[in-house]
C-alpha cells in the first residue's frame, strides 16, 4: 500500500501511530554522506565527469530533503519518513526558505562565511545536474547542444551568447563541490571514535 500524507494523518487521528518531527532525519544525512564519500572516492580516482557530478548532487539533495522531516511511528519502531520530493536543488531550498525561513538564513549564512558565495544562487547553477547529468541524451531524446543567440548590449556590441545555460552541459563544478563539501560538514551524522 502507497502511504501518501493523507493516510498517515488518517493512521494518526485513529491513534495507530504517532509522528515526531526532526530537524534532521538521520537516515537520509546518512545517505548524503555516503553519496558525498562515493564522490571523494570517484575524483580519487581521477573520475570528474557525470558519475561525480550526479553524486555529489545526490549527496546535496539528501542534505536538503533530510531537514525538517516527520517520522511516523508505530510503538517504538519508525515506520516512515515524510520529506521534500523532487530533484531540482534549487526547488528544494526555496521550499525550504518558504517553510523554515531560519534554517535557510542560518544555511546562507554559514555557506556564505565558509565560501563567500551565495548558497541558493550555486545550488540555482547546479539545480538540475541530477536529472540531466544521468544520460548522455535530453529527456525528449535529442543530443544536448549549446544555443546561441545573437545578442547586444546597450553600449551597441553584438556578440553571441548562450541562450540558456543547462546542467544537460554546463555544470558549475566548483559551486558543487562547495555546496556538497558545505552540507557534508554541517548535516552528515557525526560517529564517535
Amino acid at each position: 500500500m502507497k502511504w501518501t500524507k493523507k493516510k498517515w494523518e488518517e493512521a494518526i487521528d485513529k491513534g495507530s501511530i504517532k509522528e515526531s518531527h526532526e530537524m534532521v532525519d538521520f537516515g537520509l544525512s546518512l545517505q548524503a554522506k555516503h553519496y558525498f564519500e562515493a564522490a571523494e572516492v570517484l575524483k580519487a580516482n581521477n573520475i570528474n565527469s557525470s558519475p561525480y557530478y550526479i553524486m555529489l548532487s545526490l549527496s546535496i539533495e539528501c542534505y536538503l530533503k533530510s531537514i525538517r522531516t516527520t517520522t511516523y511511528w508505530r510503538g517504538s519502531r519508525g515506520i516512515g519518513v515524510m520529506h521534500e520530493k523532487g530533484h531540482d536543488l534549487s526547488q528544494l531550498f526555496t521550499t525550504l526558505s518558504e517553510k523554515y525561513p531560519q534554517d535557510a538564513n542560518y544555511l546562507s549564512k554559514q555557506y556564505q562565511i565558509r565560501f563567500g558565495g551565495n548558497l541558493s544562487q550555486d545550488l540555482a547553477q547546479n539545480a538540475n545536474v541530477f536529472t540531466c547529468q544521468r544520460y548522455p541524451y535530453k529527456i525528449d531524446n535529442s543530443i544536448p547542444m549549446n544555443e546561441y543567440i545573437w545578442n547586444w548590449n546597450p553600449n551597441n556590441v553584438h556578440y553571441w551568447e548562450q541562450e540558456k545555460p543547462d546542467n544537460n552541459l554546463f555544470v558549475n563544478l566548483t559551486a558543487l563541490e562547495n555546496v556538497a563539501s558545505f552540507f557534508h560538514k554541517e548535516l552528515a551524522p557525526r560517529f564517535p571514535e
